[in-house]
């Protein structure tokens, strides 16, 4: 499975709870605790993704990559999840101050196309810590991707 670079978004040192890479049993993960009341929000911008475009991405939020290098351990999760072409995993390390995505070589949308997501429509929300924003964000950005439309910032 050939896999995509994120980036990070901003610095700070590692704080404890660091988790290594998983497998995913649902397709939105909190081990961070980070979503709170708008859970409901983020999955509902996953669920209309999904029935818009038949991509199903997966996020997860946890405290650190436990050392890894974010990519690292988004595709090692990725690989564990056992996702498909039509899957997408967007990681979070919200103590960390990083994130990763990982999809198929096979997805159908280029490596600028999803760099323009992460830039346009993820990291500023992931930068103010509107971490449902980030979900909402990711999951509109995709979805107008895969239309040919223009990526919109997130509502934050």
């Amino acid at each position: 499975m050939a896999l995509v670079a994120g980036a990070l978004f901003v610095l700070m040192p590692t704080a404890a709870f660091a988790e290594g890479p998983m497998r995913l049993d649902t397709q939105l993960t909190d081990e961070a605790g980070v979503l709170g009341s708008r859970q409901g929000e983020a999955q509902a911008a996953l669920d209309e993704l999904r029935n818009a475009t038949g991509l199903q991405l997966f996020v997860v939020f946890v405290h650190s990559f436990d050392g890894d290098p974010a990519q690292q351990w988004t595709d090692e999760t990725a690989s564990r999840s056992d996702l498909g072409d039509r899957d997408g995993l967007l990681a979070v390390a919200t103590r960390d101050r990083s994130y990763a995505y990982s999809f198929d070589e096979a997805f159908p949308l280029t490596d600028a196309q999803l760099a323009e997501v992460a830039r346009v429509a993820i990291e500023p929300a992931l930068a103010q810590n509107d971490w449902a924003g980030a979900v909402v964000g990711a999951s509109d950005g995709y979805a107008a991707a895969l239309a040919g439309q223009p990526i919109r910032p997130p509502r934050i």
